[in-house]
């Protein structure tokens, strides 16, 4: 029988930026609890990240604010003997841009060489 992990990891393996804000996106406990549930990797689209800029040491700072229905997915898990960990690679997470990013600054790039 397989000894059952204590914890439930959260692996972040990139982050997309996008211009178009995601329509109407569950919330992060939602999505989270069914990753957990199905045992399936999976992406999350969102606007509740913050990215902020940091300082030389850490140039960015994503955060994720704590909602109610994240504490209360966070205490579910603990009553039942898990601990959430975000796990980050060793050599940090890549961020790129979207497709839609991608599309528009090539929109930007040709608006302003028709000026020239």
């Amino acid at each position: 029988m397989e000894k059952e992990s204590k914890y439930c990891d959260i692996l972040l393996t990139d982050i997309q930026l996008h211009t178009i804000k995601p329509t109407n996106p569950p919330s992060l406990a939602r999505v989270i609890a069914k990753f957990l549930r199905n045992g399936l990797p999976g992406r999350i689209y969102s606007t509740f990240f913050q990215v902020q800029k940091d300082n030389k040491e850490n140039p960015l700072r994503l955060s994720i604010p704590l909602t109610k229905e994240w504490e209360d997915k966070v205490t579910e898990l603990e009553k039942a003997g898990k601990k959430i960990r975000f796990i980050i690679p060793g050599g940090g997470i890549p961020i790129y841009a979207g497709k839609d990013m991608i599309e528009f600054m090539k929109a930007k790039k040709n608006r302003i060489l028709k000026r020239i």
